[in-house]
Formats: C-alpha cells, sequence, structure tokens
C-alpha cells in the first residue's frame, strides 16, 4: 500500500518538473523570438518616419512619411535592383539547403517516408 502512495507521488513530482521545465523552455524559446524579430519591426517603423524623428525618439508605431522616403531613397540608390540580387542570393540557397538537408535525412534515415521523396 506504500509503495503505491510513493509511486503517486513521484508521478506527480515528476508531472510537475516537467511542466515546470517546459515553461522554462518556451519561455526561453519566446525570448529568442522577440530578440530575432523586434529588430526588423523596428526597421520597418522607422522606415515610416522622418531622420528627425528617427534620431530623437524611439517609434514603435508607423508614421506618416513612407511616400517621401521611398522617393528619397529612388533618387540615391537602385531599390529593385538590391531586390534582384538578393533573389540571385537566397532562391539558389534555399534549394541548395532543401536539397542537401533531404540527402542526409535520407543518408541517415533510410526507413523514414523522407526517402520516398
Amino acid at each position: 500500500m506504500t509503495n503505491t502512495v510513493t509511486n503517486q507521488k513521484s508521478q506527480t513530482s515528476y508531472k510537475a518538473q516537467k511542466i515546470i521545465s517546459n515553461v522554462i523552455i518556451y519561455a526561453f524559446l519566446i525570448f529568442l523570438l522577440l530578440l530575432s524579430i523586434v529588430p526588423f519591426y523596428l526597421v520597418v517603423v522607422n522606415a515610416t518616419h522622418s531622420s528627425f524623428d528617427i534620431v530623437t525618439k524611439l517609434n514603435l508605431l508607423p508614421g506618416k512619411n513612407t511616400l517621401e522616403n521611398y522617393t528619397t531613397m529612388q533618387s540615391h540608390v537602385n531599390i529593385w535592383r538590391g531586390f534582384l540580387n538578393s533573389l540571385c542570393v537566397a532562391v539558389p540557397f534555399t534549394f541548395f539547403t532543401g536539397y542537401f538537408g533531404a540527402s542526409i535525412c535520407c543518408t541517415f534515415k533510410t526507413e523514414l517516408l523522407c526517402c520516398l521523396f
């Protein structure tokens, strides 16, 4: 009888430890997510503000200078050429990453379904 009570207590403590460890892991992952998304968000938001606003304060909401900033940028840089250069790098990189990832999957895990593709 005492053995089953001890087993129930150990199972309960194990479940509590597992829940606590999951909460810590997810909190850390959410922190990493915010750490990687916030800079991109700030870049997009700052692109809609004037230079003075960007230098003098932290902007968390989009501004009203989007068209002015775009025309100024177009007068200095050909942005569409930059997009083309980014595509020329990103598309082959993504393709080769997927290809070699699938090849490694098939090499080390021959019994998985990924080898059928």
